[in-house]
């Protein structure tokens, strides 16, 4: 798995083929959030078609996003008020996606990320862009059957120094990473399952540098919701 792609400054590499890769967030907020896990609604977790703003993938045994019911998580202090100034729709529009095969959710702002841009570059999953093309998001889940730890993963794939990470964060259960390059923030997450199937649910993320502080809520309810879809 390639987390940060050569064609943008890669940090992680795995696989032979090119990914998308994404970075930074405000540090004090992640290390609160990405902690607390909390069980979704079941309903929110069955196969269903994507709406507001998402066009339906139409493929078998594809990931899938419907209307999300997930409680809103308060964002930054005064990140709402710069969606405007960002471009970003007042309205984000969540909803969760659901990779089927290993078994992955997350919640996506459908009205930000509306335009399906293909099949993830690794694993199983989906990417989608926004409309402008200024940020991008890939979903994805993989086996794992060297059954890395999130350490040991990074250990094998940590192509740069640590050093040129802005953010940082490990746990038995996950890693999350953040660099700056250039104009765009990147940011990457992974779970890891601890059951049967022990896949490992990640996604990717990449926006403006400059959007900083609007896009600071979503990325931190994208992290909190990112989980396996049938339990640890």
């Amino acid at each position: 798995m390639r987390i940060l792609a050569a064609a943008l400054g890669a940090l992680l590499i795995s696989t032979s083929q090119p990914a998308l890769a994404l970075g930074g967030h405000e540090q004090g907020e992640l290390a609160q959030t990405e902690a607390q896990q909390t069980e979704a609604p079941a309903a929110e977790m069955q196969q269903a078609e994507v709406k507001q703003g998402v066009a339906p993938l139409g493929e078998p045994e594809q990931p899938q996003m419907r209307q999300a019911a997930a409680p809103q998580v308060e964002p930054p202090q005064g990140a709402l008020a710069a969606v405007p100034q960002a471009g970003l729709p007042r309205d984000v529009k969540w909803t969760v996606f659901v990779e089927l095969k290993y078994g992955t959710r997350l919640d996506v702002p459908s009205a930000v990320f509306a335009t399906p841009d293909g099949s993830a570059n690794r694993g199983v999953g989906r990417q989608f862009k926004t409309p402008d093309g200024r940020a991008s998001l890939a979903v994805y889940s993989q086996s794992n059957d060297a059954r890395d730890t999130p350490a040991s993963y990074l250990r094998k794939n940590l192509i740069s120094a640590r050093a040129a990470l802005d953010y940082e964060r490990l746990t038995p259960e996950f890693f999350a990473i953040a660099a700056v390059m250039g104009d765009s923030i990147y940011y990457s997450r992974c779970n890891f399952s601890h059951n049967a199937g022990r896949a490992i649910h990640c996604f990717d993320l990449k926006y403006p540098v400059q959007e900083k502080q609007s896009w600071d809520g979503i990325v931190t309810r994208m992290s909190r919701s990112l989980r396996p879809l049938h339990g640890g």
